[in-house]
């Protein structure tokens, strides 16, 4: 809730009593905040871990997709695996802190013992980004095809490599 936006207070009714010094600083904090040395990678995992919780993590993952499409239309910032990495990361963070008390400990031994932000999401340099819509459907057609299922699998196998993602 705190570096995601007051909409999902839309939600789930007021939560949030900030001074307005209070509320300053987390303006700024959500600006500035990152994640590997991106504030959009840090909000992708966040509303995603928000999404998972409100919602289900069919509904979490088919928002982050959408918003890639929408960024690839003309004038959007394209396509980006790496978001997508993000929101499946948020995702998978979520469903694994909420699914029983003993994962919830072992998912809060984990981050404390975390000296990196490697703990939390894979380095993002070798996904694709900035795809357009034209570049897409050239190199992977739709969401079904097998080079698209494909490259999910791999950020998939990546966030499998990371031992917070490994609690059952």
């Amino acid at each position: 809730m705190y570096f995601g936006t007051d909409a999902f207070e839309l939600l789930i009714g007021e939560i949030s009593h900030y001074s307005s010094e209070q509320a300053l600083q987390r303006m700024k904090l959500q600006r500035s905040v990152t994640l590997r040395d991106r504030v959009d990678i840090q909000k992708h995992f966040i509303y995603s871990i928000a999404l998972q919780l409100f919602g289900n993590s069919n509904a979490s993952d088919a928002i982050g997709e959408l918003k890639e499409f929408l960024d690839s239309n003309q004038g959007g910032s394209g396509f980006s695996f790496a978001d997508l990495m993000a929101d499946r990361a948020g995702t998978k963070f979520a469903m694994i802190s909420t699914q029983s008390n003993n994962s919830a400990l072992l998912v809060q031994a984990s981050l404390a013992q975390a000296n990196s932000e490697s703990a939390i999401i894979p380095a993002l340099a070798k996904l694709p980004e900035g795809i357009t819509q034209q570049a897409f459907k050239k190199h992977y057609q739709d969401v079904q095809s097998q080079h698209y299922i494909a490259m999910l699998s791999h950020i998939d196998e990546q966030l499998l490599q990371i031992p917070l993602y490994q609690i059952q």
